[in-house]
């Protein structure tokens, strides 16, 4: 029996400044500087247990905990320069926005695996796992005020006033998440000869998600006479003594949408969930393969996979048409072959083959027409992807996988590998931006097929070595060219669709696809009798690659091109002290997010330095 143990806990604070823009139809909101601060926590626990029966049969259970968290707070307009095109005042200046929330993502995963050989002829392994997820945001609080900038010139008699377009301008947000996810696998292994494997098995998994979401809107009865004497105290103002009971008593009521009951009513009560959904997927498989060596040099791995999928996605949402039906249930049989070659043209080269189809399944998150509400964009879910309106659009999307590689390992530790790829998507999906007044972004099938082509190259080369071969400085590239093209069609809404949007152009570049990827390092690891320490210089760059898919005329949102560059030195110092240095970021670019051809030029949608990280750590090692 054997055991391992593990258990961290790591937190940091970030700020970000910046500008930060809401385009999608048109320019909406502007927010020239805006001050974003979190704080990060994050806590780890893994436990593993393996029992031994005997050298044929093993058991293995493993548990991982993970717990996520960000506080954080942001400024919009902090400057009094922030604007908007429908603001009551002006439209010129004093737009702000305060946003202050909290999210925690709890995942728990549990898995218990059993290996057993039998006469050397049969291996058989199995697994089965449990897994929950808890995603929340217990409580965000959105401030929006106008003439901010009154609140910067340390006058007393002039002050910002409460936005008062709707109710929820300022509002409470509560929002929860819960996942379980069954999932298992069978696998038989025969070794028929010593040429060929045969291999049988299976793969299910249940995945549900069940999710809600509430707001709470504070409408302000009088706004001219309810003065923002202090933009960092909203506590006084929206102190439960202050609700309007008696009506005209107070200051503001609470707004809810979906009422407990209408006798209740939707004023200063509690209220229901204005948005519900409910999904389940299942995907069941059996599959058959096998490792045929028919010579030395050749090692061919067929394989065909037969998958049952089936979604169900019930929902309640808000902004849906009256004519919807408030779920999509599919269920699709898929063929999915596969197929491996691998030639040994020396001992130490190889050229590989591969083909494989698989089916990409869309997420609930892209399914559910839920819509989140950032500051300044609105994402939302499309339950078309399940077939649209009528049942008889595409519920998946088939992907075809080509590729082509030769390897070549020099010595201990070295590769030099080059590669060819190519991948056909049918019925791909992509985020656009909806045809509506809100400029909501959801998820569409855009198109009848997406094409992939691309090259990789993988270098890892050992510049200096000591008399065993042991790499004292060593160098590693990964790069990768990527040319990626789609249809795009206009998607009209009616009959067959819930939500359409169009296009002016009949083809694009596939949403986040970057067309060129790189990363490389550089490893210095000399030997000074027993202190070993090790440096390692890491770099990395994605060019610009689309984020988002422009709607009409309107241009793609494109995340640009961000190089990044790092260094960790690692130090042991005796059997249990390690000291090490990490230094994150070194080339501090900006993080970019850029509206393209809107008509007055490219504009940032949201931009923010993320600064170098420095750390120092010390570990003892019992």
């Amino acid at each position: 029996m054997s055991y391992f143990v593990s258990a961290s806990f790591d937190s940091g604070y970030t700020f970000r400044e910046g500008p930060a823009v809401d385009f999608t139809n048109v320019l909406k909101v502007n927010f020239p500087s805006v001050n974003e601060y979190a704080y990060n926590t994050n806590t780890t626990a893994l436990g593993n247990l393996t029992y031994r029966i005997n050298p044929e049969h093993k058991l293995s259970f493993t548990s991982l905990f993970i717990n996520s968290a960000v506080d954080a707070v942001g400024y919009y307009g902090v400057n009094g320069e922030g604007t908007n095109r429908d603001a009551i005042i002006t439209t010129d200046e004093g737009f702000y926005i305060m946003n202050v929330q909290f999210n925690q993502d709890m995942i728990f995963v549990n898995q218990l695996n059993g290996s057993h050989s039998f006469e050397e002829k049969f291996l058989f392994e199995w697994g089965v796992g449990f897994n929950k997820v808890y995603s929340d945001e217990p409580d965000r609080k959105r401030i929006t005020l106008e003439n901010y900038q009154l609140s910067l010139d340390d006058d007393p008699n002039t002050n910002p006033v409460f936005y008062t377009n709707i109710p929820f301008d300022n509002q409470r947000f509560f929002q929860s998440i819960e996942d379980g996810e069954l999932n298992s696998y069978l696998d038989l292994g025969y070794k028929a000869s010593e040429q060929l494997t045969l291999g049988f098995g299976y793969n299910g998994k249940r995945k549900e998600r069940n999710f809600n979401s509430i707001r709470y809107g504070y409408r302000i009865t009088d706004r001219d006479n309810t003065p923002i004497t202090d933009v960092n105290n909203f506590d006084d103002i929206f102190d439960v003594s202050n609700i309007n009971i008696p009506e005209g008593s107070g200051l503001w009521d609470l707004i809810v949408l979906n009422p407990i009951s209408n006798e209740v009513g939707n004023v200063n009560r509690p209220g229901l969930p204005e948005n519900t959904y409910k999904g389940v997927m299942n995907v069941y498989a059996g599959f058959v393969n096998a490792q045929w060596t028919p010579t030395e040099k050749w090692l061919v791995v067929p394989g065909i996979r037969l998958e049952s999928f089936s979604q169900n996605v019930e929902y309640d949402v808000i902004n849906i048409r009256p004519d919807d039906p408030g779920f999509r249930d599919v269920y699709e049989n898929i063929f999915v072959p596969s197929l491996n070659v691998r030639y040994s043209l020396t001992e130490d080269s190889n050229l590989r083959f591969s083909f494989s189809k698989t089916a990409s399944f869309p997420e609930f998150k892209e399914v559910a027409p839920f819509v989140y509400e950032d500051v300044i964009q609105r994402i939302g879910g499309n339950p078309d992807l399940l077939g649209g309106l009528d049942g008889t659009g595409a519920t998946y999307s088939d992907v075809y996988n080509y590729d082509l590689k030769y390897e070549w390992f020099l010595e201990r530790g070295e590769i030099i590998s080059l590669s060819g790829f190519a991948k056909t998507i049918k019925n791909p999906v992509n985020r656009v931006v909806a045809a509506d007044a809100t400029g909501t972004q959801r998820y569409f099938r855009t198109g009848d097929q997406a094409d992939v082509y691309g090259v990789e190259l993988e270098l890892r080369k050992n510049l200096l070595s000591d008399g065993n071969d042991n790499a004292i400085v060593s160098i590693g590239l990964n790069a990768a060219y990527t040319h990626t093209q789609q249809d795009l069609k206009d998607i009209p809404a009616g009959e067959k669709n819930t939500f359409g949007t169009t296009f002016d152009r009949d083809s694009d570049r596939l949403e986040g696809a970057s067309p060129f990827i790189m990363n490389a390092d550089l490893n210095y690891s000399p030997v000074f009798g027993n202190y070993r320490p090790k440096a390692t210089l890491v770099f990395s760059y994605f060019a610009d690659r689309i984020f988002s898919l422009g709607a009409g005329s309107l241009g793609n949102i494109v995340e640009r091109s961000v190089p990044s560059l790092g260094f960790v030195l690692r130090n042991d110092i005796g059997e249990h002290f390690e000291v090490n240095f990490s230094a994150q970021n070194l080339l501090n670019p900006d993080v970019s997010f850029v509206r393209e051809n809107t008509g007055i030029g490219d504009v940032i949608i949201r931009e923010y330095n993320l600064g170098i990280n420095l750390g120092v750590t010390l570990a003892y090692k019992f």
